[in-house]
């Protein structure tokens, strides 16, 4: 195995990193955040806290763009891309007040061929599906509810059901289920919920992946404050 090591600086404890074409050289490029006193090059403004961010086209200019979720500050940050490795000042939208996001995600989830965001709020436990416009703005489709006191913390894009329809899986930090939003193809979903084997603390961070190869995504949670992984096995049909 061949690897590379890039120097982030001194101290920015990097947290989140993703990958896509930002120049469209055909090439991989590489983004990366984390806890900076002030962005070297993008400023998501003093405070925001980003916690995470995901990639997409917004505005339907065939530019890659970024959306951030600016914790601290209480809104998204998106930051409209030029073709070139660089990108436009942020725009900020909030989709609702005391607004806490903590993750967000992108895909087309009501079959428009347009950048959607899906975001979490800790401040009001909820998840946000945002639809693109085509313009760069979006509308909220629905909000829905996480329960009380259970801070959702990540979000997985993936097909759960063979339905050829998105679905949201979402990892709560003290709730003791991880959350399943079944596509419908519009933009809306319907929710359940898939227990844990252990109800021992709350599965705060999930991925998505076949680990049995039987063609059907597979859960990994994490959850720290019992130091445990847990593997639950799908079975094709959410």
């Amino acid at each position: 195995m061949y690897q590379l090591t890039l120097s982030t600086g001194v101290n920015p404890k990097p947290s989140s990193v993703i990958g896509a074409d930002f120049n469209k050289d055909n090439q991989q490029d590489i983004f990366n955040t984390g806890y900076f006193g002030k962005p070297t090059l993008y400023s998501a403004s003093p405070g925001s806290s980003p916690q995470g961010f995901a990639v997409g086209d917004f505005n339907n200019d065939n530019r890659l763009d970024l959306v951030v979720a600016n914790n601290g500050n209480q809104n998204l940050g998106i930051f409209f891309g030029k073709g070139n490795r660089t990108f436009f000042e942020q725009i900020l939208y909030t989709p609702s007040n005391s607004f806490l996001p903590v993750s967000v995600a992108t895909s087309d989830f009501n079959n428009d061929d347009m950048s959607d965001v899906v975001t979490v709020d800790n401040a009001n436990h909820v998840v946000y599906v945002l639809l693109s416009l085509c313009n760069g703005s979006f509308t909220v489709s629905t909000a829905y509810d996480t329960l009380f006191n259970t801070w959702p913390t990540s979000i997985s894009i993936v097909y759960l059901n063979n339905d050829s329809e998105l679905d949201i899986v979402v990892g709560q930090l003290f709730g003791a289920e991880i959350l399943v939003f079944l596509g419908l193809g519009n933009g809306t979903y319907s929710v359940s919920k898939v227990s844990p084997n252990s109800d021992q603390g709350g599965p705060n961070f999930a991925i998505i992946a076949d680990l049995d190869n039987d063609n059907c995504s597979d859960v990994v949670a994490a959850k720290g404050g019992v130091h445990v992984i847990e593997i639950m096995y799908g079975m094709c049909d959410g």
